[in-house]
């Protein structure tokens, strides 16, 4: 990790964050895995979550709530926000704008997409009611053009980050802009990968117990697709199945002899020790912005099958232990392609720190001396 000797502080805002006192269980992890290393290359963290109503501290980083914000103006250098959304991010932003030399908006997915048209329908036994739907859809619309203005008239101190080019593309779609809108401010930079997977590697000459494992935290949500997992299986009843994650799913699809369940969470060094218990990851997905787990299984060095969706082929590029398949046919193919698949060769990932954060805290250094020139 790159080792930071400026002085600056800064302010990184986000809807959650792990260790809420509140009793809300929306972990933002993502968010403070960025701002651990942040902290530890040596810039000065704050964390703003908008969701505490007091103070705390999480893992060394100070966390404060809205209320404290107020205390401390004007003493950050940089604003990054997580996820930027009209509630929050826009009235704070127009409201704090002198705070701050520069902003940099972090987009990750549901923030700039049609809910109803991104996403996969449901699962019946999920869906909302009509109401909600369309009140969403409208929200959405609205969403779009607020954002639209509010980018354009900050952009000139603001950066903008995408977890790929797709999230990108989707940006330009709903906002109904071209590149010229953002021109330079725009970066792709990835989610990075936990130090679980990096630092650590797929053993394949341990004994196995299963032939594919899956881990999703929500396995109800349609995008993630585990009801091909389960088609899979029962289609393939000489192979073994392992899913890892939480849901009412096998109440509704069934659930095969072959296919054996952890109901709940795991922690990142769990799930490497239940992935080295098997052959090969199978992760089908029908929308993601970036697909992290995913990410971070290809980087540890499973060999991996997932779908052939435009994101996936984006981001699994060069991974040589990564098959993609057709959500059409997958049930079938998924057994064909692993068939062909090995190990990770090499240790290279376009996800590891030094390709992803070490590019962050660059940006805002540049952030920073670029406003200082202005």
């Amino acid at each position: 990790m790159i080792k930071n000797n400026k002085k600056y502080r800064v302010l990184v805002a986000a809807e959650n964050y792990p260790g809420n006192p509140n009793g809300k269980n929306v972990s933002h992890q993502f968010v403070h895995v960025r701002n651990a290393s942040y902290k530890a290359s040596g810039v000065d963290v704050t964390v703003l979550n908008f969701s505490s109503e007091n103070d705390y501290m999480f893992e060394g980083l100070p966390v404060i709530c809205p209320r404290t914000y107020t205390e401390q103006k004007g003493q950050f250098d940089v604003l990054i926000f997580h996820q930027p959304n009209l509630k929050h991010a826009v009235p704070f932003c127009l409201k704090n704008s002198d705070d701050f030399k520069s902003f940099i908006f972090f987009f990750h997915g549901h923030e700039v997409l049609k809910l109803s048209v991104s996403y996969p329908k449901p699962y019946s036994y999920c869906k909302d009611n009509y109401l909600a739907v369309k009140t969403r859809d409208v929200y959405d619309d609205i969403k779009f053009v607020v954002l639209r203005q509010f980018f354009s008239k900050v952009k000139a101190k603001s950066h903008f980050v995408f977890v790929s080019g797709w999230m990108y593309d989707e940006f330009k779609k709903w906002l109904k802009v071209d590149d010229s809108f953002l021109g330079n401010r725009a970066r792709i930079i990835p989610n990075c990968i936990a130090d679980e997977f990096e630092n650590n590697s797929y053993d394949c000459r341990c004994e196995k117990t299963y032939d594919f494992i899956t881990v999703r935290g929500n396995l109800d949500t349609s995008k993630y697709a585990v009801d091909l997992v389960i088609e899979t299986a029962r289609s393939n009843p000489d192979y073994s199945f392992l899913v890892v994650g939480k849901g009412r799913i096998f109440e509704h699809f069934g659930k095969p002899e072959n296919l054996f369940w952890l109901d709940m969470t795991l922690s990142h060094s769990e799930i490497t020790r239940y992935l080295n218990e098997a052959r090969f990851a199978l992760m089908p997905t029908r929308t993601d912005a970036q697909g992290l787990m995913m990410c971070e299984m290809a980087s540890f060095g499973i060999p991996l099958i997932t779908s052939d969706i435009s994101v996936c082929r984006e981001v699994m590029a060069g991974f040589d232990n990564v098959a993609l398949v057709s959500n059409d046919s997958f049930s079938k193919d998924a057994i064909t392609a692993s068939k062909k698949l090995f190990p990770k060769s090499g240790s290279f990932s376009p996800f590891s720190k030094r390709n992803t954060i070490e590019r962050e805290i660059r940006l805002i250094d540049e952030a920073i001396e670029e406003r200082a020139e202005c």
